[in-house]
């Protein structure tokens, strides 16, 4: 492939795996407070988690070699700060996994049901995990390219349901606004781009162009950014705060923004087309989330994952763990992601990036390749941010 194909490959992979499942039921957390304070959490979280990739990426290019975040944690801050890196990647990402392959198998079973299939999470999960299994094996090109066909369908089909929604929004609904809820919906949106998990990845992928690296992370993460922009408002335009069929329901009955957006609009693809988004959504995340972790786990267990045998069992030790416990009980699992979620996202990709840049650059003279050109202030500034954050999802979670 070319670097431009390469480049373009990135970018796709980075929007891919921010744009999540959790875009689903982003409205909802989101509409208390109103757009206007959602729209300014985003681009608050937009910028924040840029920057921190960034930092992650120079880190990147002070090592050799393929790397993973234990060990840029090791070489720069030390032992605890490997431990953390370990302990935090693991538990974050396996939860994430889980919710992956639980939630895939729910949306394929819930699609082909309607066609007279029988109606098999577990099999679906099964055979969805053996599919992205087998090209992470095949490395990481051929993830990319596949990545690239779930990418278009994503779009395809957002773009579809926006078209639909459209003529639904009302204005009105868009001047609500709450201040008061607006820091709670800051946690949410940043796990929201969480693509830093790719970085290492991507910077050998790019042969650690500094230009292509910084390029590639910046545009990456805009696509989201404007998904979510147009998602938000259309969601928040459409439906109400009260009454039938409005955000404080959805809220009281577990009512998902898929199945209010489905009763809101009369057109009868607008059901298929929400399941479809739902799956592209959480399949491109599926996809760029496990390519991380076979190579964190490669990078961690000083296994060359250029060999057939190490890879093969890599990719067994990504994928088996979060299959067997998806088939168990995954609600554990993605109680625990929620309650975690957002300080595991702040210690991992805003406080070590931060600790490991402040020792690189100030302690042990690394200069010259700043993807972010910040001092000291700036670093401390995304520190207390990440600080704010974990406090703001601890009482909310313990509210």
């Amino acid at each position: 492939m070319t670097g431009r194909n390469h480049l373009l490959g990135a970018i796709l992979l980075i929007a891919g795996c921010s744009i999540g499942g959790g875009i689903i039921g982003l409205p909802v957390v989101t509409s208390l407070a109103g757009f206007v304070p959602s729209t300014l959490a985003l681009i608050l979280s937009w910028t924040f988690m840029a920057a921190t990739g960034l930092l992650l990426a120079e880190v990147c290019l002070w090592s050799s070699g393929d790397v993973s975040l234990v060990t840029m944690a090791k070489k720069s801050v030390g032992p605890i700060g490997a431990l953390i890196a370990w302990v935090f990647f693991l538990f974050l990402f396996v939860s994430l996994l889980v919710a992956y392959v639980s939630a895939s198998g729910t949306l394929l079973s819930g699609f082909f049901e309607r066609f007279g299939i029988g109606n098999s999470p577990l099999l679906f999960s099964i055979l969805l995990t053996g599919l992205v299994g087998f090209f992470l094996f095949l490395g990481a090109e051929s993830t990319d390219k596949v990545n690239r066909l779930f990418m278009v369908g994503l779009i395809a089909v957002y773009l579809l349901l926006i078209s639909f929604s459209l003529p639904s929004i009302q204005l009105d609904n868009l001047t609500h606004i709450d201040w008061n809820k607006s820091l709670f919906i800051l946690p949410p949106f940043i796990v929201s781009f969480g693509y830093h998990n790719l970085i290492p990845s991507l910077a050998t992928y790019l042969q650690k162009d500094k230009k292509k690296i910084r390029t590639g992370i910046l545009i990456g993460t805009l696509i989201p950014f404007l998904i979510y922009l147009i998602w938000e408002a259309v969601f928040l335009g459409m439906i109400p705060i009260e009454g039938d069929g409005g955000f404080l329901q959805a809220m009281e009955k577990g009512i998902l923004p898929s199945q209010l957006l489905k009763e809101t609009i009369s057109h009868p693809l607008t059901g298929i087309l929400a399941e479809a988004f739902a799956f592209f959504a959480i399949i491109t995340s599926f996809l760029a989330v496990a390519l991380g972790l076979v190579d964190f786990l490669a990078d961690g267990l000083h296994l060359p994952s250029s060999k057939k045998g190490n890879r093969l069992f890599l990719c067994l030790l990504t994928l088996i763990p979060p299959l067997i416990f998806g088939m168990g009980n995954p609600h554990l699992f993605l109680k625990g992601l929620q309650y975690a979620g957002g300080v595991g996202v702040m210690v991992l990709y805003g406080i070590l990036p931060v600790w490991m840049i402040w020792k690189g650059r100030y302690i042990l003279g690394k200069r010259g390749q700043e993807l972010l050109p910040v001092g000291k202030g700036g670093l401390l500034l995304i520190l207390l941010i990440s600080l704010a954050i974990i406090t703001l999802t601890l009482i909310q979670e313990l509210a």
